[in-house]
């Protein structure tokens, strides 16, 4: 057994025995498929915990060939499985942190060297008595094993990633780096599965892979491993009513970045909006952005925000979230949106104490400059008001385009089971016309007609914009039932 040839099973026995572990054991099942094949090479990305390293030392513990793991894994979902014994301790293993060597080197000739010593180590101690052809040369001294031998290798290699975050701008060191993995693992027979994970995919030149032997599981396409990476929606909320929870990065740098329609894509999102995005441009790295799409295809990597690649666009995937995007935008220098969203909960006052010129005002103060939205219909007016009254999430279930009557509300906002004495919201909105124009509307299309069984308090919001003065103007109503 040694440092990175065969390591052992100690770090998984830590991982199961821990007050959290959820089995994703699962994993194996598709990786026992792929040995020897074909799509052997496997490159996982996901954001910080999601769980990656535990995947690692899984494999690590299921494959290594000096220790025995069926105990170990006989209580979860690959004992199932009618090829667990054939693989479970079959295999020599290599496994390593790529972050434990870049920071023990100056440089990634130096890290590089360091890493084909440390494994060579490994390798000779357990094999003396070979024949080497060049035993200072990491992928000779592997073949030459698996020629003598017929022993084939896995390779699990986690953090594989570090280089393209450290070296955000260092194109000759990233090469460097893809061209050893390259010559280390592609067509090499003694390599019976490759499976690397960090946050970002594979690093791409032009519209090419440089390591085109990978199939890829990323979050934007996380195919048949997406249960396994990460918590899915009911692990996350058995585990919430298990501990008794209510179902970071930073932000700030990436979404201030100076790309045209950028800010008014983080907001809209904020608003509650899906934004169209196109993905395959991105280059797989921290640096290279060439347009705002390059940047959400990373939010999407980093964890940020969801990506619905049937419709290939992106959206905050939830409240928590949203509080980063939020918090981000609050202290950034996007001055006015800053501002409405540091005093939305005043709007919300203000709307609930019936004060429509101080509503008008906030909506004013949210009001985008050239850089931002630009109204041009009641859907654009809607983003200013969904952000004005950001604090309302906190209070209320929104609802967009909500039926009721003859037609549907703009927005209609109604209260949390936990807040039975704030009153229900029905907004209407309008683009050069009156906030009369916009309460009639509710009224005589009788939009408050499916909130009949609704028995608390009621209020009736119009909000106009005047193209011509810039200026916005409120009225608000009780809602008085038949």
């Amino acid at each position: 057994m040694g440092i990175y040839l065969n390591p052992g099973n100690e770090r998984f026995r830590q991982i199961i025995n821990s007050e959290i572990y959820v089995d994703k054991t699962g994993l194996l099942n598709y990786t026992n498929k792929v040995l020897n094949t074909m799509q052997c090479c496997l490159c996982v990305s996901r954001p910080r915990r999601f769980g990656k390293s535990m995947a690692a030392a899984m494999l690590a513990a299921y494959y290594d060939c000096e220790c025995d793991s069926r105990t170990l894994f006989s209580r979860f979902e690959i004992a199932k499985s009618s090829d667990f014994e054939t693989y479970c301790g079959r295999y020599d293993t290599v496994f390593i942190n790529m972050q434990d060597f870049l920071s023990q080197a100056e440089s990634i000739t130096g890290m590089l060297a360091l890493l084909q010593k440390s494994i060579l180590w490994d390798l000779l101690e357990k094999y003396p008595d070979l024949r080497y052809f060049d035993y200072t040369n990491l992928p000779r001294t592997m073949q030459d094993i698996h020629a003598r031998t017929k022993r084939p290798f896995i390779f699990i290699i986690d953090e594989w990633d570090c280089i393209f975050r450290e070296y955000k701008t260092g194109h000759a060191a990233q090469e460097q780096y893809l061209d050893f993995l390259r010559t280390l693992i592609k067509d090499k027979a003694y390599i019976h599965l490759a499976y690397m994970t960090g946050i970002l995919p594979i690093k791409k030149y032009g519209t090419h892979s440089a390591l085109n032997m990978f199939d890829e599981f990323t979050m934007l396409d996380p195919g048949p491993l997406a249960p396994y990476i990460g918590f899915t929606q009911q692990e996350s909320e058995s585990l919430c009513i298990r501990y008794g929870l209510d179902i970071e990065e930073e932000l700030q740098f990436y979404i201030s970045l100076n790309f045209n329609g950028l800010k008014d894509d983080v907001l809209r999102m904020i608003a509650g909006e899906r934004i169209p995005v196109h993905t395959g441009h991105f280059a797989n790295d921290m640096a290279s952005f060439q347009t705002k799409d390059d940047v959400l295809t990373l939010l999407v990597h980093l964890g940020y925000l969801g990506y619905d690649s049937l419709h290939q666009c992106v959206f905050i995937p939830n409240s928590e979230v949203r509080c980063e995007y939020v918090n981000a935008v609050s202290v950034s220098d996007w001055g006015e949106v800053s501002e409405a969203l540091k005093h939305s909960s005043d709007t919300l006052e203000a709307i609930w104490q019936k004060r429509p010129k101080q509503v008008a005002e906030s909506m004013k103060q949210a009001h985008f400059e050239t850089s931002h939205i630009q109204y041009n219909d009641e859907n654009a007016l809607s983003y200013t008001i969904s952000l004005a009254l950001y604090a309302a999430r906190n209070f209320y279930t929104i609802h967009r385009e909500f039926a009721g009557g003859k037609g549907f509300a703009d927005l209609v906002f109604l209260p949390k089971k936990r807040f039975p004495e704030i009153p229900a919201l029905a907004v209407e909105l309008k683009w050069n016309k009156t906030a009369a124009g916009a309460l009639n509307q509710i009224k005589q299309k009788e939009y408050c007609k499916s909130l009949e069984e609704y028995h608390g308090n009621l209020l009736l919001i119009g909000i106009n914009y005047d193209k011509a003065t810039k200026e916005h103007e409120c009225i608000i109503e009780d809602y008085k039932k038949d």
